[in-house]
């Protein structure tokens, strides 16, 4: 936080550090600070959601449900896949009864993030309450998967931490990524593991689908070649911890 303050100090129109220390403020308990900060960016900058994103957030903390859902709804005007946005404003319909307003609202934040395990909890409560158990449950399920997937991509970035060179684990790395959306983050790790092992089978494998999937045969076909001269590579063995 005294980064922050001390870059405003020196540029006030650093709009990195007022959003980093609204975010420190607000996990703080500071909400008052936090949103007189993120109302400072909403001053600098109109068109964008988040500085009304984080006023709402604050408002809604702090009990004026009111103001909360003011802030929320302009920030949803002028992003209206903003997940956070979303998530909070569903909170307060479902706070009010207004379970279909809230369950819209959960059905497009999904829509923009369907890797996110929370979301789909909170969605997995509002079905309950519509009383639709079978919808209810298939949310809910999902979420725990998708909680165990995210886990298991904390162990493998705490051991490549340990162990950057590991080739397995980058290849996991990029795999977990394509599967959950981040594809461009995927395709920079593969590149990485082909530095050092040109012909490692699944990095190839991952790159050559990647490209056929964007009609860009030429790449696809040029990953593909290296697969069939490339050996199996190791698997990643699971992170485990604690004891053996």
């Amino acid at each position: 936080m005294a980064h922050f303050q001390e870059a405003l100090s020196r540029d006030a129109g650093c709009d990195a550090a007022r959003l980093g220390l609204a975010e420190l403020l607000y996990l703080s308990g500071r909400y008052a600070d936090s949103a007189a900060a993120y109302a400072a960016h909403a001053a600098r900058h109109p068109e964008a959601a988040i500085g009304y994103v984080g006023m709402g957030i604050n408002a809604r903390i702090s009990g004026d449900t009111a103001m909360a859902a003011a802030h929320l709804d302009r920030g949803l005007k002028l992003d209206p896949t903003n997940t956070l946005a979303l998530k909070e404003r569903a909170s307060i319909d479902l706070a009010q009864g207004h379970d279909s307003d809230a369950l819209s609202l959960l059905d497009r934040a999904v829509a923009a993030d369907p890797f996110d395990p929370e979301l789909l909890y909170q969605r997995s409560v509002v079905r309950a309450r519509m009383g639709r158990p079978a919808d209810a449950h298939a949310d809910r399920a999902r979420s725990e998967q998708l909680r165990r997937e995210h886990a298991r991509m904390a162990e493998i970035e705490s051991a490549l931490v340990a162990n950057p060179q590991n080739a397995a684990l980058q290849v996991e790395a990029a795999q977990w990524m394509i599967a959950h959306g981040r594809a461009e983050e995927a395709i920079v790790w593969a590149r990485m593991v082909l530095q050092d092992q040109p012909d490692n089978p699944d990095a190839n494998r991952l790159l050559a689908d990647y490209h056929q999937t964007r009609g860009e045969w030429a790449l696809a076909n040029y990953y593909r070649l290296h697969l069939s001269s490339a050996v199996p590579s190791a698997v990643a063995k699971p992170v485990t911890t604690g004891s053996k």
